[in-house]
């Protein structure tokens, strides 16, 4: 989904609100008539009890944990996403399969990445590689000094694209 990291903040907002405001009306007992047909809401699919026991965490809970979001560096409210979020949810996205001829562009944004002034230092390498290392389960790569190649846990040569080494499998 190409729409940025704007819409996060404001969705998770709403979506707690949104569940504050049902867990007030679950103490409601609408058989006795204390509460309206129109605070009712939507039928249930399930029982109340049964959502009560399945929905104890706020949406906010499960955005914090659950949900990962692919980036693009040059977006402006990137920073405030990361600091909503938390920097583990974040990807560096290729945008692949879209063409890029020789790397160019994602090269560049690569230096955007490392140019954001909004972002922590400790943010960009995780949002560069080590949350999709992470995720992946992949193999980490340390860099040679010598060669600028980076060995891999297998000792095989692995990408050697600075700030992206990972070990192919």
């Amino acid at each position: 989904m190409e729409m940025g990291t704007g819409f996060i903040k404001p969705l998770v907002q709403r979506m707690d609100a949104l569940f504050a405001q049902q867990r007030r009306f679950q103490d409601l007992d609408f058989a006795a008539g204390t509460a309206t047909a129109a605070s009712a809401g939507p039928p249930r699919l399930i029982s109340e009890e049964e959502a009560r026991a399945k929905n104890r965490r706020p949406p906010s809970h499960f955005f914090r944990h659950d949900f990962n979001f692919t980036i693009e560096t040059e977006e402006p409210e990137l920073a405030e996403a990361v600091e909503f979020l938390e920097t583990e949810r974040f990807l560096f996205a290729t945008d692949y399969p879209h063409d890029d001829r020789g790397g160019r562009v994602k090269e560049r944004d690569i230096e955007l990445l490392q140019a954001n002034e909004r972002l922590a230092e400790v943010d960009k390498e995780p949002i560069r590689s080590g949350n999709a290392i992470a995720l992946f389960r992949l193999k980490s790569a340390a860099p040679s000094r010598a060669s600028g190649v980076a060995l891999g846990g297998s000792g095989r040569a692995a990408a050697s694209t600075p700030g992206r080494l990972v070990d192919v499998v």
